[in-house]
């Protein structure tokens, strides 16, 4: 039998524009109160090996495009 739990999560997001660019930007944190807990559906709570701990992610999106040459 696998414990309950409960994470925090938290994600911002932006668009912005340079010029003629538009690109996305986002931030997000996850896990936030870094929480040990098992997953009860992966194999690697029979290892007793916790989910990952307090994680942060930034990403930033930058559309581009290839010229088409007729």
């Amino acid at each position: 039998k696998t414990a309950g739990y409960g994470i925090i999560n938290l994600a911002l997001g932006t668009k912005l524009k340079t010029g003629k660019h538009q690109f996305d930007i986002s931030l997000q944190a996850q896990n936030l109160l870094n929480t040990k807990y098992l997953n009860h559906t992966s194999f690697y709570r029979l290892i007793e090996l916790p989910e990952v701990g307090r994680n942060l992610i930034l990403s930033v999106k930058i559309p581009f495009s290839f010229i088409k040459n007729d």
